[in-house]
């Protein structure tokens, strides 16, 4: 593990070395059923930055890295695009559920949504959980996932992450989580495009110097990188 607590065969920091991401990006769950690489990161942005690289890139991962990128420099104020894609070398990636998934949202996924609710800040329990030993036929597995996943993003937040950007569900979680310790502070919200759904984003940590933002799954069609490049959302 880093020192955020990330399990870094599967998820983590994007560049290379140790140091506090800008940004966290908070996803579900990864699509295959049992998570064995850091996708994102070695079949994504590895490829995409390495220029001699023969490897190519599939539609989801250029979708992922074109949204991702983009939204990052929206978040801290760089609008160079060629700069907005060296910038997810100093960002991280991480699911809720972190050990695998299915196509849709999964059954397990929904178990550790809902323990994530329940979870309480500080109480040192998050460090336990090691992701080759998770066995989903013992009753409190959801539930100390769901603690190491509100331990790492307390490692961020404290550590100074500038934004976590996540999906509506887990969004409501984890302002939920923090506004039972006050550390929550006002909330906006923002459009996308012509989406009717409004989007919602606020300060949180002590002295509210992190931004939670929630965004929908990259994965949706309905994201037009347009939309995106114009979204304005410098009053965060």
């Amino acid at each position: 593990m880093c020192e955020l607590g990330f399990y870094t065969r599967i998820e983590g920091l994007l560049g290379e070395g140790t140091y506090m991401p800008k940004v966290l990006f908070l996803l579900r769950e990864p699509h295959e059923e049992k998570a064995e690489t850091f996708w994102f990161k070695e079949d994504v942005v590895q490829v995409k930055n390495d220029l001699s690289s023969t490897k190519k890139t599939n539609g989801t991962g250029t979708r992922y890295y074109n949204i991702f990128s983009i939204l990052a420099g929206k978040l801290l104020k760089v609008e160079d695009e060629k700069k907005q894609e060296e910038l997810l070398r100093e960002c991280a990636y991480m699911n809720l559920r972190p050990d695998g998934g299915e196509g849709k949202r999964s059954e397990k996924y929904y178990q550790v949504l809902e323990e994530f609710k329940k979870v309480s800040l500080g109480n040192g329990e998050g460090n336990t959980l090691v992701l080759e030993e998770i066995d989903w036929s013992r009753t409190e597995t959801a539930r100390r996932v769901a603690q190491n996943r509100i331990q790492i993003i307390q490692n961020a937040i404290a550590g100074g992450v500038d934004c976590i950007v996540t999906t509506p569900d887990i969004y409501d979680a984890l302002r939920g989580i923090l506004e039972k310790n006050g550390e929550v502070q006002g909330e906006k919200k923002y459009k996308l495009g012509e989406i009717k759904k409004m989007y919602r984003y606020c300060r949180i940590g002590e002295g509210g110097k992190t931004t939670l933002l929630s965004f929908p799954h990259p994965s949706w069609t309905r994201i037009w990188y347009k939309d995106l490049k114009k979204l304005d959302i410098s009053g965060m």
